[in-house]
């Protein structure tokens, strides 16, 4: 059993609503993914200092330090910077994207999505 949970991935969500994060959550952990959560961007960086997951959720208007500041510290840290990023917010036209691009983001899903759909977008993102 040991050996089990040591494979199981690690997920951040870093999601300040928490009827979206509990939405989540559920379907993250009902696919057998260890969860980290943060509730904004200040936690999310604390927690990955702590323990390096495999794909960070990131939602983008969060208390104390938004994702757009979180994408760009991740990416620009050398120890952390091969960590795949999904950002995941209501922010969804052009510009955003492109932003997101530019800050090193590795996908972005719009919160019209489904936990399910998030769920697949995460699952292209983690390394075997």
């Amino acid at each position: 059993m040991s050996a089990e949970k040591q494979k199981r991935k690690i997920i951040l969500v870093a999601e300040d609503e928490q009827v979206i994060a509990t939405a989540l959550y559920q379907v993250l952990e009902y696919a057998g993914y260890e969860l980290l959560k943060a509730t904004n961007g200040e936690e999310a960086l604390c927690q990955i200092a702590t323990q390096q997951p495999d794909v960070v959720l990131l939602d983008v208007v969060m208390p104390k330090m938004d994702g757009w500041e979180v994408c760009k510290r991740l990416k620009t840290n050398p120890s952390t910077q091969s960590i795949p990023v999904l950002i995941y917010t209501t922010l969804c036209d052009r510009k955003d994207m492109e932003k997101g691009e530019k800050l090193g983001a590795d996908k972005f899903v719009g919160k019209d999505k489904t936990p399910v759909e998030v769920l697949a977008a995460l699952q292209s993102l983690i390394k075997p």
